[in-house]
């Protein structure tokens, strides 16, 4: 089932790649790690495919963006730089990014449905025309979802009182027997990466001791 093509402010797109591999999580709702999308518009001289790939801090974010490639058309190659002026002075990307992401999710899911469902050829009209009608449903519930949580985020400050609490967090995993900084990660919504570095940046302002060699947890003060 070919996804359909989306309409936002004269944009139109189509998701372009598949969909169903690697997950990322973000307020709960899962995501596609990384995607493609092919975009046009009226006014454009050619298509433009836009990477997506989804940031569990900074939400979706531009990964990459190139002309379509148009094997059927002689006219001059197209740059990356041309295909991302293209875009920017049509739509604020950042709108664009929030739209992509939400759609892909919905697109997984209609995916899912029809995936699970009997071949529609044994149906009779009026059961197909319910069954569309339930997976539609569902898509756009799903979009819903996923368009709120992949609302824009901006960099987290980090503040004594966040390396407290990341402390707190911490503290509490080890007298729990749970990995620390993968607690500290799932709390705060964030990498592994990045609760690494704030483990370390704890360390260094003082809200946690000086780390036991390579095992979790710090020595007693």
């Amino acid at each position: 089932m070919a996804p359909r093509e989306h309409d936002f402010h004269e944009l139109r797109w189509r998701i372009s790649s598949d969909i169903r591999k690697e997950r990322v999580e973000l307020d709960g709702q899962a995501f596609p790690r990384r995607f493609d999308a092919t975009v046009s518009h009226p006014d454009w001289p050619f298509r433009v495919v836009v990477t997506v790939g989804i940031d569990v801090e900074r939400g979706p974010v531009l990964a990459g963006v190139a002309a379509h490639v148009d094997l059927d058309n002689d006219k001059p190659v197209n740059t990356a730089r041309d295909a991302l002026e293209l875009l920017s002075s049509t739509i604020d990307p950042t709108l664009l990014l929030q739209e992509l992401a939400a759609d892909a999710v919905g697109e997984v899911v209609k995916w899912q449905l029809y995936s699970q469902s009997p071949e529609r050829m044994d149906m009779s009209a009026d059961v197909q025309a319910e069954l569309i009608a339930q997976i539609s449903e569902a898509h756009e519930e799903a979009r819903s979802t996923a368009y709120s949580a992949s609302r824009p985020r901006r960099r987290r400050v980090i503040t004594k009182q966040y390396l407290a609490e990341v402390a707190q967090i911490y503290r509490a995993a080890v007298s729990e027997g749970r990995p620390p900084t993968q607690a500290v990660a799932a709390h705060f919504q964030t990498s592994h990466s990045s609760a690494a570095k704030h483990v370390h940046r704890a360390r260094q302002e003082g809200e946690l001791g000086p780390a036991v060699g390579t095992r979790p947890g710090e020595v007693d003060r």
